[in-house]
């Protein structure tokens, strides 16, 4: 079975995202690969430039959004045509919400969707209602034995993704710098969890 970046942000994930989506589509083509999917946090706001970058570059584009909240998190990936409606329906009570709750309003609007995550307590909620399209992220850097361990004991499969948030390795540095004024802090003050790790960037299978 061949690798499929799942967990890709491009630079509409404010604050975080360094590579363009012509970056990154450029990328998939310079490495034959033919789909990926475009998780930008919170958002869909690169949706209709991915699409269309896409298209024109022979790419499968898989549409979906890392939703994040104080507490919990989940990719959300549209797998059919009401996904995607129940995926705005998300994204819409994430911004408008005060009180939003990621694993209540996943559960009564999950239909055509697929959720992976490496929120345990997300996972095991939503295994209630069916262990169907629920999948367990695994991340090289974000405690995947941990994350396989929890697998093993809830039936739930694992899949592999990479966490990109670079089109290029090179474009680290520059993560760090916009991690650093998103945060209003000194290089030197930040800590390991406010930016990526040196290898989330649009690699190789």
């Amino acid at each position: 079975m061949n690798f499929v970046h799942l967990n890709v942000h491009s630079s509409f994930s404010k604050g975080r995202g360094i590579g363009s989506i012509n970056e990154l589509c450029q990328a998939a083509v310079n490495l034959d690969m033919n789909t990926f999917a475009l998780t930008d946090t919170n958002g869909l706001y690169g949706l209709i430039f991915f699409l269309e970058t896409a298209r024109e570059m022979g790419i499968k584009p898989i549409v979906g959004s890392e939703i994040t909240t104080d507490n919990n998190r989940a990719l959300l990936l549209v797998n059919e045509r009401e996904g995607y409606s129940n995926l705005c329906r998300i994204i819409s009570a994430r911004k408008c919400h005060k009180d939003f709750e990621l694993i209540d309003f996943l559960r009564a609007h999950r239909k055509g969707l697929i959720a992976i995550s490496d929120d345990f307590r997300l996972l095991k909620a939503l295994k209630r209602d069916s262990d169907r399209d629920i999948y367990v992220e695994m991340s090289p850097g974000y405690s995947m034995h941990k994350c396989l361990a929890f697998s093993r004991d809830s039936g739930i499969p694992p899949v592999a993704t990479n966490r990109v948030f670079l089109a290029a390795k090179e474009q680290f540095e520059l993560h760090r710098v916009l991690r650093a004024v998103d945060l209003n802090s000194k290089l030197s003050r930040l800590k390991k969890d406010d930016y990526c790790r040196e290898h989330n960037f649009f690699n190789s299978a």
